[in-house]
This record gives C-alpha cells, structure tokens and sequence, in this order.
C-alpha cells in the first residue's frame, strides 16, 4: 500500500506569507496529516538572521519568476 502527497508548493518554490511582497520566503519542506492539512516549511533572511517556520499553506502565495 502507498500513499501520494501533492502540495502546490515545490521545495525551492518562492512565495510571499500573508500577501506581504517584502516578505519573500523559500519553501524547503512540506508537513502532510492524515486530514489532508498541509503545512509548509519555509525559510528567509530577515536582520542578517535565517529564519525557518512551519506555515499553514493557505496563508502562501508564489511569487511570480
């Protein structure tokens, strides 16, 4: 027996959190449960600090190449 997960973010994907353009984040992993919800680990640059969080995928946009 297999299980496929698909998201609508690949790893490496760019996108935006909450819609804020001066927040752009790279998605490096993806958190699936047995009731379809989606988290999405992402990761960005803010003060010269790298920061990493788990993000709901609904509050993601991509950001356009």
């Amino acid at each position: 027996m297999s299980t496929a997960f698909t998201s609508r973010f690949a790893i490496g994907d760019r996108v935006y959190i909450d819609g804020d353009k001066d927040l752009v984040a790279v998605v490096v992993g993806h958190w699936f449960s047995d009731g379809g919800t989606e988290k999405v680990s992402v990761s960005w640059v803010s003060n010269a600090e790298l920061k990493e969080e788990w993000v709901a995928h609904w509050r993601l946009g991509r950001v356009d190449p």
